[in-house]
């Protein structure tokens, strides 16, 4: 709610947020009211591998440290990345997964930087040069849009997070400002 606020009401020209290609909201909700604004504001974008899942290296048999914040998530949110990742491996010709991953990012003209996790020298390589790649053509670009709509053919899960926003909350935030 604040990231679009920020972009209706005070036309703040810069927002740091997580988006990318599995976890698309609340960032498109941002970018439909900074443009719905005509607002000069400008995204960077954090986490656009989606935790590492869009990198295309989990297995099933994939476990983290007892140290790294993906321990902690449910099973669920593991197999149920890889059957999505799977639904995106047709962006992998010229590139790989996470280079189209970040050229997802850079097909939106409000995104300023991308920020991504970097482990290893080859990470650092295979991210630096992923604005070398060819560039996501707009019928790749449809694809993900369209497997989006239904979550990339898995079954949504109930989130039950403290501060989850919904789109309902959205749809009634200028109403609710204006009262």
């Amino acid at each position: 709610m604040e990231g679009c606020e920020a972009a209706r009401r005070r036309n703040v020209t810069n927002v740091q947020m997580i988006w990318n290609m599995l976890e698309q909201f609340p960032g498109n909700e941002m970018l439909r009211a900074a443009n719905d604004a005509r607002a000069e504001t400008g995204y960077q974008i954090r986490v656009p591998h989606s935790s590492g899942m869009l990198e295309g290296r989990y297995t099933l048999e994939t476990t983290f440290p007892p140290n790294d914040h993906r321990r902690h998530r449910p099973r669920s949110w593991l197999v149920n990345g890889i059957r999505k990742v799977e639904t995106l491996r047709f962006l992998e010709r010229d590139r790989t997964l996470g280079q189209a991953a970040i050229q997802w990012l850079l097909a939106e003209p409000r995104t300023m930087t991308v920020l991504p996790n970097i482990y290893d020298r080859e990470q650092l390589v295979e991210f630096a040069t992923a604005p070398d790649t060819p560039a996501l053509t707009s019928d790749e670009l449809a694809r993900i849009a369209e497997l989006a709509k239904t979550n990339f053919g898995v079954e949504s899960e109930t989130m039950n997070y403290k501060g989850t926003m919904s789109y309902a909350d959205i749809a009634q935030a200028p109403a609710a400002a204006s009262a």
